[in-house]
């Protein structure tokens, strides 16, 4: 019975993949990068690799031990971790990726290998005695490797330096995918460590929602930057510590209205109060609270006011121009998020505005 329910829900999470992986493929010539051709070919590995586990599950051939670290779940695992690593740095740094890039973040993959090119045999743990009596044994940190690496891997991307101005991603979606992949590396090791049927069910479910969430995310959320990206304003000028007693007088609105109006702090898409402080040379206590005692708003409801009045007026200038690289330019890489305020500020959705007009 726990067999027969195992193969059913393996073969939705099978039948979702390979359906994910089809939309991506047939839809990559739509964006100007390779992420969802990359997100294409990774399901494209997946959905195999899950027909054959569905196999032998359906002919009995899994082992039934309940061994904690098993080989084939732990190499397994790392060489999925590794793979699905190009599509997160593919939308930080779009077209980063290529030559002998390419191989970077397979170097670890390669590493663990190769002692199994040499026929390695890998004893059972059946607890964590076995690990602690043979924690110095190859076969042993060969399977604890991966475990460790995944947990710390994820933290990597936070720490991939990219440009704003030529990328679809921005700190909200870094920050949001390191959690999923921090829980993914929870559920991994849970696996590992339990060896039990229902606990690979449960990962298995997991990774494939978070599959899909990447591919909604992917096909229907994502920001894309425009292909010329020569338009795109120039990187913001810092505050000058010499500045001139005129400029030293002006009072604090002033400065953040010079901010706002000729440095465009709001094209920013990690904009925040804390940016703004340090631009006009204060705390951000007293810029949210000037913001509040001139506009009533709060610094974000300003920020996305500056942006959508601005996608508003380009929209009255040329309506039908092609709203999606608008979202780009005026700070949004969450194509909900920019529709959400350009009703709230608005008042109408933008396909509404421009059919007013």
């Amino acid at each position: 019975m726990e067999t027969t329910f195992a193969v059913y829900i393996y073969t939705i999470c099978m039948t979702v993949i390979f359906i994910l992986a089809f939309l991506c493929w047939i839809k990559r010539k739509e964006v100007n990068d390779r992420a969802r051709t990359i997100l294409a070919i990774i399901n494209f590995f997946f959905g195999p690799m899950l027909a054959v586990y569905i196999t032998f599950l359906s002919a009995g051939k899994v082992s039934t031990v309940h061994a904690m670290f098993t080989p084939a779940l732990c190499i397994g695992g790392f060489y999925a971790f590794v793979s699905i690593m190009y599509y997160p740095i593919e939308v930080i740094r779009p077209n980063w990726l290529k030559g002998r890039k390419l191989l970077y973040p397979l170097i670890p993959a390669f590493l663990i290998t190769i002692p199994l090119l040499f026929g390695i045999r890998f004893r059972d743990i059946l607890s964590f005695n076995d690990i602690i009596e043979h924690w110095y044994s190859i076969d042993v940190l060969i399977r604890i490797f991966p475990v460790l690496y995944i947990a710390i891997g994820s933290l990597m991307f936070l720490f991939i330096p990219y440009n704003w101005r030529k990328s679809s991603a921005d700190s909200h979606f870094i920050r949001l995918y390191v959690i999923f992949a921090e829980i993914t590396a929870v559920f991994f090791f849970w696996n590992c460590l339990a060896g039990s049927q229902l606990v690979s069910d449960i990962h298995i479910l997991w990774c494939t929602f978070f599959t899909l969430c990447l591919g909604y995310y992917e096909l229907r959320m994502r920001v894309l930057p425009p292909v010329d990206t020569q338009d795109l304003p120039d990187e913001p000028e810092p505050i000058q510590e010499d500045q001139d007693d005129e400029d030293r007088a002006d009072d604090l609105w002033q400065r953040i209205s010079h901010q706002m109006q000729k440095h465009e702090i709001w094209r920013n898409p990690d904009a925040t109060v804390e940016i703004m402080s340090r631009a006009v040379g204060t705390n951000r206590i007293y810029v949210a609270d000037c913001i509040r005692e001139h506009t009533g708003l709060t610094f974000n409801d300003y920020l996305n006011k500056w942006r959508t009045e601005y996608m508003a007026d380009k929209l009255r200038q040329d309506p039908g121009q092609d709203q999606k690289p608008l979202y780009f330019e005026i700070g949004y890489r969450n194509r909900q998020t920019a529709y959400r305020n350009f009703i709230k500020f608005i008042g109408c959705s933008p396909s509404d505005y421009v059919a007013s007009l």
